[in-house]
């Protein structure tokens, strides 16, 4: 199992790291938005979502998501990074009090 793993991995680094050297800017954009969607679309299905036009909805949601960060650009990136990593810290923290979410959010207990 394990050597099948570092074989996967060894094709798909050698695989990333010739589009990274010979792909122009956009069609490496497109070889993303590929992998974001089979991506979004493991994700869906993780999430319990079976029905195959919902997890279509969301894929689409994804591309069309990813597809405005490109045309709108670094400032744009930069922003959703940032944005990101404050969810991630907000995130972290409501893991660390999990027992007691209401230590963070108050006595109401809404999530």
């Amino acid at each position: 199992m394990l050597k099948q793993r570092v074989i996967t991995a060894v094709i798909l680094a050698s695989v990333l790291m010739g589009a990274l050297t010979w792909l122009p800017a956009s069609w490496f954009a497109v070889l993303v938005m590929f992998v974001f969607a089979a991506g979004a679309w493991e994700w869906a299905a993780l999430c319990g979502i079976t029905n195959g036009k919902i997890r279509m909805l969301y894929v689409d949601a994804v591309l069309v998501c990813g597809g405005l960060l490109w045309w709108l650009g670094q400032d744009a990136m930069l922003a959703v990074l940032v944005l990101s990593a404050l969810w991630w810290c907000f995130s972290f923290r409501l893991v660390l009090v999990y027992p007691s979410p209401q230590a963070l959010l108050g006595s109401s207990g809404a999530l």
